[in-house]
């Protein structure tokens, strides 16, 4: 009987798509760049005019799940005052037809976890053309919201991590009092101070979410 060879390509689909518990003994990954694929997971109102949507990536070790979000906020607009929205405040005025939902992601403890640590490092300063706002909050909220809505204000708000202060490039913020959000909520990053209401020309962040997965799962 001949053989019958199978390509890298079709070999490298195949390990992609196996879903199965390997037992890998003693092995050692050298150089490895373990990372989760890339989701959308946001609304049109949270991308970024100049530079894209935030990206989402989410990874899985014994039980603790990460969530990590990028987000640019060049072109966002902050909007006045604590509680407020941060997004593409220019898409629903130029398109009244667009989706202009700004959440960064629906929480849901299957996919994340349940909450119990929330980090926002900075790793460019953010800054935009009046006040300098650098100070933000990440709140959850039932309601599906735009930029300048009030997410603080709604009744179902939980406020998963207040920044308290400034941020500053090559820092991070941490909480550990997450609150208790519950599934379906959305995600939304906040004017942590009073503001005026002008859009970011600088400011990159990223957004970690430490989930564990319910002991019976």
């Amino acid at each position: 009987m001949g053989s019958k060879r199978v390509g890298l390509a079709r070999t490298q689909a195949l390990l992609e798509g196996l879903k199965r518990e390997l037992a890998m003994g003693g092995t050692i990954f050298s150089d490895a760049d373990q990372r989760g694929p890339e989701q959308e997971t946001s609304g049109d109102g949270a991308q970024s005019g100049s530079i894209g949507p935030p990206t989402t990536r989410i990874t899985s070790l014994n039980g603790e799940i990460i969530t990590t979000i990028t987000i640019d906020l060049t072109d966002l607009s902050a909007n006045n005052s604590v509680g407020k929205v941060i997004g593409n405040a220019d898409l629903a005025a130029d398109n009244p037809a667009a989706d202009a939902q700004a959440q960064l992601l629906t929480y849901n403890t299957d996919t994340h976890g349940i909450l119990y640590k929330v980090q926002m490092s900075c790793l460019e300063l953010p800054a935009n053309s009046g006040t300098d706002l650098k100070d933000f909050d990440l709140i959850m909220v039932d309601d599906v919201m735009e930029a300048g809505n009030n997410a603080s204000g709604a009744g179902s708000a939980v406020v998963i991590l207040a920044g308290g202060g400034n941020t500053a490039a090559g820092t991070t913020q941490e909480s550990l009092a997450c609150g208790a959000p519950t599934d379906d909520q959305f995600l939304y990053i906040c004017d942590g101070a009073t503001s005026s209401a002008t859009k970011f020309t600088a400011g990159k962040l990223v957004i970690r979410l430490y989930g564990h997965r319910d002991f019976g799962d």
